[in-house]
């Protein structure tokens, strides 16, 4: 028997000022896959987490206070969750 992964949702990143496409491609992905595969959390465009890639360093180490890593943070607390909420549900 193999494992076949599952899905926990969907993460929106290098997210910048919303253009039009970007609103349609939300808006598409949430009717596609449903609003609970999308995760609330987005990855903004941020100068520093491309310098903490530079320095091969999580940017929540490089820079804990930048808008990024509290980004991450947010996203992991909700991917936890959801991982929780989904292992729950298989025993």
């Amino acid at each position: 028997d193999r494992a076949i992964a599952e899905s926990l949702g969907i993460v929106y990143t290098a997210r910048g000022k919303l253009t039009n496409m970007e609103q349609k491609v939300k808006h598409r992905l949430s009717q596609e896959f449903g609003e609970d595969q999308v995760f609330h959390t987005e990855i903004p465009v941020n100068v520093d987490v491309a310098q903490a890639v530079d320095y091969f360093k999580p940017v929540v180490l490089n820079n804990p206070q930048a808008s990024g890593s509290k980004a991450f943070e947010k996203l992991t607390k909700e991917f936890l969750k959801r991982l929780a909420k989904k292992v729950k549900s298989k025993r």
